[in-house]
């Protein structure tokens, strides 16, 4: 019975070094993992930080034409229905 009692604590102390084990390492591939990953994204975000302010950069300059061909675009819209319904418009 004691040999029985004594087999099951040496089973369990095993399985919990084999845990702790894992669990170690667990922790030290997540570091790396992690550590990798913030180094990344810190790279990412330099670069992601200047391609957005070179994209506003270019929207900024572009606003205009872009307002002016929705514009016209709306314009153009509304002279082909106008015309689609008898209405005479001159065309620019």
């Amino acid at each position: 019975m004691a040999s029985d009692s004594n087999s099951i604590a040496r089973a369990i102390r095993y399985l919990g070094d084999c845990v702790r084990y894992l669990a170690d390492k667990y922790v030290a591939v997540n570091d790396r993992v992690y550590s990798d990953w913030n180094e990344a994204s810190k790279v990412v975000g330099d670069v992601g930080r200047d391609h957005v302010a070179d994209y506003a950069e270019a929207s900024h300059k572009q606003g205009k034409s872009r307002t002016w061909r929705h514009s016209h675009l709306m314009e153009r819209e509304e002279q082909l229905s106008m015309q689609s319904r008898g209405s005479h418009v001159d065309p620019e």
